[in-house]
């Protein structure tokens, strides 16, 4: 959730960016000795002053309604390019980056214990610290490869091949996938993930991470996130790609992009047709039973109208209380008591719902053998019965 930031914040933690600067220029030191006085040696800037001025560009515009991070993307261009011109790589900016990061958030949660923050105010602040870090870096790499010229085009056709690869129907060697990634400067992560988008929802203009791939065009838009498992990675991307629905496939190796697109796109289809909740950053994974049964809606229908007997027959408002009763029950254990606190409903309400339903079905709710259809059929019909009433 998206929290409105107090105008005032930003002059409160201006307060503390003298210790900020120090507290992140010394961890970096410690972290990689020798690299900053030679990567500073490379630039017209020195590391105290990049710091300063990237974390007053983050104050400046943190309450804006959308930061843009403009401060940011032009002094990030012209550090990429400066590196290019003295053949530097851009490794110790990121790792740079990266430390003004932990220092960050450390300081961040600091602070919302002093203040009493909400968490609300703290996930915006993180959220936007990453989002600048994404686009401080991107920045860097655009100015770095505009200044080799040509090395631009060649680069985002090497891009574009790999990409491809990674998610082709026929399972890609290794091998093939390592040349290409050579050609392509990208780093090969152990696994991926690929986060499938709406098809509607306006044209994303955000600056990813420069190790994700991206594909705008496709019928269905999607971008192939390396080592998904990183903290704040996958919301960060779920950020910058709003307002679009976003479906995550599950996480495969990098020879099996192409499952976890096929997994991610058909959910966007579910989200789209009502099935799954609309929202920002749905993992496949977290819904198999509702995309399971999807795959086999005719099996499931004629399964519910077997064993829920005349349940199924109910017209939806008066069925859907009592399929949601069922499933809570459930998925519950088989506890009253639980279910009601889920539901928000009195426990005897529950009983009560329990014992019409035992009486619709024409058998017990508690069988073993037939909980687990069980379970998944109920939970079909409340993903589906709200599209019965409104048709």
């Amino acid at each position: 959730m998206t929290a409105q930031l107090d105008r005032q914040l930003p002059d409160l933690l201006r307060s503390r960016t003298a210790d900020v600067i120090d507290e992140i220029e010394r961890d970096f030191r410690l972290r990689a000795p020798g690299i900053a006085d030679t990567w500073e040696a490379a630039t017209s800037w020195s590391l105290h002053a990049i710091i300063d001025e990237t974390i007053t560009g983050f104050l400046d515009e943190l309450t804006c309604e959308p930061p843009i991070w403009s401060a940011a993307t032009s002094l990030y261009r012209r550090l990429g390019a400066e590196l290019s011109n003295q053949e530097r790589d851009l490794e110790a900016l990121q790792t740079a980056l990266q430390v003004g990061g932990h220092v960050a958030c450390r300081r961040f949660i600091s602070a919302a214990y002093r203040h009493g923050w909400t968490e609300e105010v703290l996930a915006t602040l993180t959220d936007r610290l990453f989002a600048l870090i994404a686009t401080a870096m991107e920045a860097a790499n655009q100015g770095y490869l505009r200044q080799q010229g040509q090395v631009v085009t060649d680069r985002d056709r090497h891009r574009t091949s790999l990409r491809n690869l990674l998610i082709r129907d026929r399972e890609p060697e290794l091998e093939e996938i390592h040349e290409a990634a050579r050609a392509a400067s990208w780093p090969v992560p152990k696994r991926i993930a690929v986060m499938a988008l709406a098809r509607n929802g306006g044209r994303c203009h955000a600056i990813l991470p420069p190790d994700v791939l991206v594909d705008w065009e496709a019928s269905t838009p999607y971008l192939i996130v390396p080592d998904p498992g990183r903290p704040h990675l996958i919301r960060q991307l779920v950020n910058l790609t709003r307002p679009r629905h976003v479906a995550i496939g599950p996480t495969a190796t990098v020879t099996q992009g192409a499952q976890s697109l096929q997994w991610a796109s058909y959910a966007i289809t579910l989200i789209e047709r009502g099935i799954l909740p609309a929202g920002h950053g749905l993992r496949c994974v977290e819904h198999a039973a509702t995309i399971s049964a999807s795959m086999a809606e005719d099996l499931m229908d004629a399964s519910a109208r077997e064993l829920l007997g005349q349940l199924a027959a109910l017209p939806p408002q008066r069925a859907q209380p009592l399929l949601e009763t069922l499933l809570a029950y459930l998925e519950c254990g088989g506890n009253a008591l639980v279910a009601g606190e889920r539901l928000g409903i009195h426990s005897q309400t529950v009983r009560y719902r329990l014992r019409r339903i035992t009486e619709l079905m024409g058998r017990p709710i508690d069988d073993p053998d037939r909980r687990l259809d069980l379970m998944s059929i109920v939970n079909w019909q409340c993903r589906t019965i709200a599209l019965t009433e409104a048709a």
